[in-house]
């Protein structure tokens, strides 16, 4: 995690999600899941680094 995290890891990739406009309905439910506990832990559960993490470094 720590190389990951410093650049120090070959191959990383961020995840963005871009819209164009202010999300609605379904887009809008799921960036609320994806942004919380459950959806982060789930993230970090797979071996990523969830956005509460990045925060933490």
């Amino acid at each position: 995690l720590a190389n990951l995290l410093s650049s120090q890891y070959g191959f990383t990739r961020p995840f963005l999600l871009l819209l164009l406009e202010e999300p609605s309905g379904k887009v809008k439910k799921f960036i609320e899941f994806a942004l919380s506990k459950k959806g982060q832990d789930i993230l970090k559960s797979d071996g990523l680094i969830s956005v509460t993490e990045i925060g933490k470094y």
